[in-house]
């Protein structure tokens, strides 16, 4: 997990987590400081949680993130 902050890219966050042999990764840029540990929680639950043994996704994408997380 790295953490940072600059006035340009505001709060951000890189983190990963595994479940049943699969990685992955979550980055979260330009959140605010509560925002980026709630929006990456989102990310990680729902990528750990939403694919199928195929490696594809189970659940739909999540629409509209990018415009949550702005």
């Amino acid at each position: 997990m790295k953490t940072g902050y600059t006035e340009a890219a505001g709060h951000c966050l890189i983190c990963s987590g595994a479940r049943a042999g699969r990685d992955i990764i979550v980055v979260v840029l330009g959140d605010s400081k509560a925002g980026v540990w709630r929006d990456a929680s989102a990310l990680l639950s729902w990528g750990l949680w939403s694919l199928n043994n195929n490696g594809s996704p189970s659940r739909p994408a999540l629409t509209g993130v990018a415009e949550h997380m702005r």
